[in-house]
């Protein structure tokens, strides 16, 4: 028979194989699966941490956006290929992850301004 502490140690095991998962990511396809296993899990350390490698995605996204507005001056598929597809799995990801987190309750959520926040 599986006791508590099996079954609590298969799924640190497996949130220790997606935390893995997240690290080797290289497609937002990769995150999007990554996001999904993390909401499965609904560890809040691994939901954070995906939330952090979105906020890196989006950010880089972002940047380029200048690029995808010239891009839609010439071809709206390829700027639907490359932006739409992109913003599509972004917001995929998030739909996993953002809304676990941003319901937490305020204390739940670490003081950026506490000393116990600061390295």
């Amino acid at each position: 028979m599986t006791t508590i502490s099996d079954l609590e140690q298969t799924q640190r095991g497996i949130e220790e194989l997606v935390g893995m998962a997240l690290e080797a990511a290289t497609t937002l396809e990769e995150l999007v699966d990554c996001a999904k296993a993390a909401a499965s899990l609904g560890g809040r350390d691994l939901l954070e941490r995906v939330a952090e490698r979105l906020h890196i995605e989006v950010t880089r996204a972002t940047a380029s956006s200048g690029a995808w507005a010239a891009e839609l001056t010439y071809s709206k598929v390829d700027a639907w290929q490359q932006t739409g597809h992109q913003a599509r799995l972004l917001a995929e990801a998030w739909g996993h992850v953002g809304p676990t987190l941003l319901a937490a309750p305020a204390s739940a959520r670490p003081n950026p301004r506490s000393p116990a926040a600061t390295p």
